[in-house]
This record gives C-alpha cells, sequence and structure tokens, in this order.
C-alpha cells in the first residue's frame, strides 16, 4: 500500500521501525528497504509546505537516526521551494505566479542577445579572413557616418557594409589587373593588329579615295575662275586642265609614252595625255583628245595628283571643261558618260569630224576593275576652224592591251603579284 494513501491517524499509530532496527527484520529485507523508502516519502511530502525551514541542513549520513533523515528531507523540500522561484522552469507544486510572464521575456530577451553578438562575431571573423585571403592591405577609413566600434570590437551594420564594398572594389580592381596583364589576349590582339595592318597596306586606295571624294583635290587660281566658257581668255605657256566642277586645276603632261610604267610616273605629275588608235589628236584638232588621271592612288606611291579625278564622277552633261594648251584656251562641254572594261580600248575610237576629248580614270573609288570615261566636244574656239592631226600623230596600233589602272599596292610589289 501507497504510504500517501494512508490516512494522518493510522501513518500515528503505526509506528515505523527505524533505519537502525535492521536486525529485527533482518529475516524480511525487502520490507526494511520499503519502510526506508516510505520513511523519505513522508519526510518530503510532510515538509512540503513548511518554508521555515532553512535550505542549508546537511543530509544526514546513512547512519543518522530516523529523526535525522525526516530533518533532511524537509531540508530539501524547503530547497526544492525556494531555488529558482523567479524561473519558469522551477519544479515545485506551487501554482504559477503570475510574474513569471516576465521571466520568460527577459528568457527571451537573453537569448535574442546572444544570438545577435554571436552573428555579430561570425560575419566580422568571416570579413577579415575573406580580407587576409585576397591580399588587401589598403587602410580601410572610417566613415563618418558611422559611430566608433564598441569596446568588444563588433563593428556596427554602417561599418560592416563599408568594408565589404571597399573589399568588393578592391578585388573588382584585382580582377581587372589581372584581365589586362593576362598573356591570353597578346596572340589575338597581335593577329588583329596583323590583320588591320595588312588590309590597310592592300585596301588603303579605297579608304582614301573614299574620303577624298568630299575634300577638294586641288585648287583653283581666281584667275581661272571663268563666267563664259566662250569668252577668248589670253593664258599663259603652260599646259593645264581646270574643271570647275570638281575644283580640278592641274598640269597636263604631252605626249606621254606607250608603256604602262611612262604612263603611271607622268600621272603622278600631273594629267597624261595617252595616244590610242583612233585617238591619238592634241587639243584644237579635229578627232580624240585623251586625258587620263588617277582617282585613287596607293599611299607609298609618290606625287601631289594621286587623287585629282577623284570626283569625275559628278560631271554631267554640258559640264565644262578649259585646256590651256600652247597659250590658248579651249573649251569643252560634257555630251556623253560611259563604263568600259579596262580592255575596252575600242570604246576611244573617234571618227567623227569634231573636236573632242576624252578623260579616263579607274572606277569604282580605290579599285581598277572599270574605267569611267567622260566626253566632250569642244565649244570655244569655233570647232569649225579646227584642223585635223599631222599623219605622224596617227597610232594605228594599240601599245598597252588595256588602259593604265593604279600602280600595285604594297603588298603586290612585296609578293610579285598583281
Amino acid at each position: 500500500m501507497d504510504p500517501r494513501s494512508q490516512s494522518p491517524a493510522t501513518r500515528s499509530t503505526t509506528p515505523a521501525p527505524a533505519r537502525g532496527s535492521i536486525s529485527s527484520s533482518a529475516g524480511h529485507p525487502r520490507e526494511a528497504a520499503a519502510n526506508i523508502v516510505r520513511n523519505e516519502l513522508d519526510a518530503i511530502y510532510s515538509g512540503s509546505t513548511n518554508a521555515d525551514t532553512p535550505h542549508t541542513t546537511p543530509i544526514a549520513q546513512p547512519t543518522a537516526t530516523p529523526n535525522t533523515k525526516v530533518a533532511a528531507g524537509k531540508a530539501m523540500a524547503a530547497e526544492a521551494t525556494k531555488v529558482g522561484d523567479d524561473s519558469p522552469y522551477s519544479k515545485n507544486h506551487t501554482a504559477p505566479e503570475l510574474n513569471q510572464a516576465e521571466s520568460w521575456k527577459r528568457y527571451h530577451s537573453a537569448w535574442q542577445d546572444y544570438y545577435q553578438k554571436y552573428y555579430e562575431q561570425y560575419y566580422v571573423s568571416a570579413v577579415k579572413q575573406q580580407i587576409a585571403h585576397t591580399g588587401s592591405q589598403q587602410t580601410i577609413s572610417q566613415p563618418t557616418t558611422t559611430t566608433a566600434p564598441d569596446d568588444d570590437g563588433i563593428l556596427t551594420r554602417d561599418e560592416a557594409l563599408y568594408e565589404l564594398r571597399q573589399n568588393i572594389i578592391s578585388q573588382a580592381t584585382e580582377s581587372a589587373k589581372k584581365v589586362r596583364k593576362s598573356r591570353h589576349f597578346i596572340p589575338i590582339a597581335a593577329a588583329f593588329a596583323v590583320v588591320i595592318t595588312f588590309a590597310l597596306l592592300q585596301y588603303n586606295q579605297v579608304l582614301i579615295a573614299n574620303v577624298k571624294a568630299y575634300v577638294s583635290p586641288g585648287t583653283i587660281e581666281p584667275q581661272n575662275i571663268i563666267i563664259d566658257p566662250n569668252a577668248d581668255v589670253p593664258v599663259g605657256p603652260e599646259t593645264k586642265m581646270i574643271i570647275p566642277k570638281i575644283n580640278v586645276d592641274a598640269p597636263i603632261v604631252m605626249n606621254v609614252g606607250p608603256t604602262n610604267d611612262e604612263q603611271l610616273k607622268a600621272m603622278a605629275d600631273g594629267i597624261a595625255h595617252v595616244r590610242y588608235p583612233g585617238a591619238s589628236s592634241e587639243p584644237g584638232q579635229i578627232g580624240n583628245t585623251v586625258f587620263s588621271a588617277h582617282s585613287s592612288s596607293d599611299w607609298t606611291d609618290s606625287g601631289a595628283y594621286k587623287f585629282i579625278f577623284v570626283q569625275l564622277e559628278r560631271l554631267a552633261v554640258d559640264d565644262v571643261v578649259y585646256i590651256n594648251y600652247n597659250s590658248k584656251r579651249y573649251s569643252y562641254k560634257v555630251f556623253d558618260t560611259k563604263v568600259v572594261d579596262p580592255k575596252d580600248i575600242s570604246a576611244l575610237n573617234y571618227t567623227g569630224s569634231d573636236p573632242v576629248i576624252t578623260l579616263i580614270t579607274c572606277t569604282p573609288l580605290g579599285t581598277a576593275e572599270k574605267r569611267l570615261l567622260i566626253f566632250a566636244k569642244q565649244v570655244s574656239p569655233d570647232p569649225s576652224a579646227a584642223t585635223k592631226p599631222a599623219p605622224s600623230q596617227q597610232v594605228t596600233s594599240a601599245s598597252s592591251a588595256e588602259f593604265t589602272g593604279t600602280s600595285p599596292t604594297f603588298l603586290e610589289r612585296l609578293f610579285g603579284a598583281r
């Protein structure tokens, strides 16, 4: 039977044997042990409401008397009621007090403070390790909007953000330096430079010619500005061609030899007068007088007239061309334009009875694929007074299989190709 189920009267009338009298129950050791446990429980429950018993009473040794054990049980019960009265985890049998809500608040606040400091210390430690890993040695100045660190060395939120921002900037700078110093880009850059260099050496004429097409290739002297193409104006002895519309004012090299080299050399010094079968007359004579000049040339070529005809394609019907020859000015008006193949020399063969001129240059700009022909008829002086060329001027066979073009490019000269 549980001693707690007995009435007080029953427990008082049935004395429990003392621990020291085990010899009287030597034949029943289990009953003796049960009596000891009952006495301990009685002592605990009998002192659970007694708050006056001091909790400092020492616990009796096994050899103590039953009265001493009872006193020890009371002391233990009193200790249980006093320890942790203010803690939400107090293990007692009294009713919970109303102030335990405040205890819970203090408990949770303590845990929050702990975790906040823990994570702050962990973050600061991680930032410092990352800075040490990247080898950054720069000194981080304190921002003006932040306060000084706490006494325990914990950074504030603004300081931590500032430090992280500086660390990111430092890493980006180091990465950019590594990219710039990387040797992987050197071969690519070298190959790109070689390609650009070869392209410019081979095709610089296209680039330069198209730029020159928008720039005046020459300058017209004020005395060469002509108002009336039929006016008889005295001129000097130099032979030259003047085309006001495209701002051409250049010397003419007369009677150039039949070879390609001779014609290229003449075109470096101005506009070349070239003879072809059926087109071997001179200015003021019946027949076709041919003049050839560059619209583009390689940048390595010499001469001041490499782009003199770069705007020749702008000429249209009724535009005027002037030629000063033998101290006399001849005026011509354009009546036709044509684009032919470089070998179509027969396009120059003229069988009419009027003095005409033909201007020749390469087209499209920067290439020698085709030839542009500009035909103009004399209007002044009176073409009816023109004379026929002397028989010695006549050319019966072509000196070249095609029209003179541009000189070889630098690469063509280097590798012997054309």
